[in-house]
């Protein structure tokens, strides 16, 4: 599967003289080289979820989300596995054995939680 990018031509841009370039998905800092060049090599999944990691870590370094828990299970690691969800979203967290051991409260499903990290 492909994923396509538009890439600007002179004539959208109103400037005969412009050079038509886009980000390079492989380093967003870097122009990418003009469309009659062979397109950029693949990513692979490691280097894929790195610069995820990287953008969502340079975003977000710290927040705080108010949710309610659903689908709340204690593994028997110790480990506390649970959906965070409003009235039209839900994202799946975990909560490792070290940090659930301060825990002052059971967590249970429908519960309203604020979640810091």
């Amino acid at each position: 599967m492909q994923i396509p990018f538009e890439v600007d031509t002179p004539e959208k841009a109103g400037n005969s003289t412009a050079k038509s370039e886009t980000q390079n998905p492989q380093n967003p800092q870097s122009p990418q080289e003009p469309a009659s060049k062979q397109p950029p090599k693949p990513l692979t999944v490691t280097q894929l979820t790195r610069q995820i990691t990287l953008l969502l870590e340079a975003k977000f370094r710290s927040l705080s989300v108010e949710a309610e828990l659903s689908n709340v299970k204690k593994a028997a690691s110790g480990h506390w596995y649970f959906s965070l969800k409003d009235e039209q979203s839900q994202i799946r967290g975990v909560m490792f054995r070290n940090a659930a051991a301060g825990l002052r409260f059971e967590p249970e499903n429908g519960l309203e939680v604020l979640v810091r990290g």
